[in-house]
């Protein structure tokens, strides 16, 4: 559940993400180090990141000092305060808005998310999982510059061995099959994240939810990729940009 808010201290608005224990158990035990994991990621600085300002959890929290007006004391959830975003998320403007998002933005989203991610995995002095990728955690300011937000799955990863070991989490649409099992403890690592990253790639140039990897494939293999574009943009679109976002190789190819 997400609440919006208001810092008076910084004058401004305020995404309150709410976490109940039923909603993901185990996520907000005790005996986890979410809590100095969170601490961790609010100072990691990018400009395609969300803002985290801070969390609560009962009488713990990292900005003591100031809370938001929706701020509830009940010890067994957890608030993660974000910065809020005006346009909302890249799946309300892909799947619920009647106005069609034009090709340009999508690329220029494409690029926004590209650069973070890279950032998590390879710049930064810890190695962050991000573990929940999609479009739902991708957010629009006024100029359609995109943020990836939500670090409420997120995990900090072994440097020695740039992975981790833990119960299946994330979206199931978006997660890798090798994180998917019954029951018991899966590896999560930077090829997780990548693969959660490649769906929504194939999500904004195909404007449609779903498991289409084998349509595309199909039409990669003949030769025919611009088929698979999203026909709501009536072939307005570079063509080569197209080709290096919706093909599999292009995971790697983006300025």
């Amino acid at each position: 559940m997400v609440h919006r808010g208001y810092l008076k201290e910084l004058g401004r608005e305020v995404a309150i993400k709410e976490i109940k224990p039923e909603a993901a158990p185990g996520l907000i035990t005790s005996n986890n180090t979410f809590s100095a994991e969170l601490n961790a990621i609010t100072s990691v600085k990018h400009k395609n990141l969300v803002k985290l300002f801070g969390w609560c959890k009962g009488n713990r929290s990292s900005f003591a000092e100031y809370m938001c007006c929706c701020w509830k004391k009940e010890n067994d959830r957890l608030f993660l305060v974000y910065e809020r975003l005006p346009k909302g998320s890249l799946h309300d403007h892909l799947h619920k808005r009647a106005q069609t998002l034009p090709w340009e933005t999508r690329y220029k989203i494409v690029k926004d998310i590209t650069s973070p991610l890279l950032y998590l995995h390879h710049e930064c002095d810890q190695l962050i999982l991000h573990r929940d990728i999609k479009p739902g955690n991708i957010l629009l300011d006024d100029n359609f510059s995109a943020k990836l937000g939500d670090f409420s799955l997120s995990r900090i990863a072994d440097p020695g061995h740039s992975r981790i070991m833990t119960v299946p989490v994330g979206s199931e649409r978006y997660l890798d099959p090798e994180c998917k099992i019954p029951e018991g403890k899966v590896e999560f690592s930077r090829s997780s994240d990548i693969y959660s990253y490649g769906i929504v790639l194939l999500e904004i140039t195909r404007g449609k939810q779903g498991m289409v990897k084998g349509q595309v494939w199909e039409h990669y293999i003949n030769r025919s990729i611009l088929k698979a574009a999203d026909h709501r943009l009536n072939g307005e679109f570079d063509k080569s940009d197209m080709e290096r976002v919706i093909c599999p190789r292009a995971l790697v190819l983006l300025p």
